[in-house]
């Protein structure tokens, strides 16, 4: 099961991407170089969705 949503138009400009899996939210910062940092939190990735 996948769903993906997308930001309005204005925040495109935004250099991060964030997916949750489970429990879990990623976070990806694009930049020069690539970063992400995972946090799992049942409460935190259920307010993402």
């Amino acid at each position: 099961y996948e769903e993906m949503k997308f930001l309005p138009e204005e925040f495109s400009g935004n250099p991060t991407i964030t997916c949750i899996f489970g429990n879990k939210v990623v976070n990806f910062l694009v930049g020069k170089e690539l970063f992400a940092f995972v946090i799992e939190s049942k409460e935190l990735a259920d307010n993402y969705r």
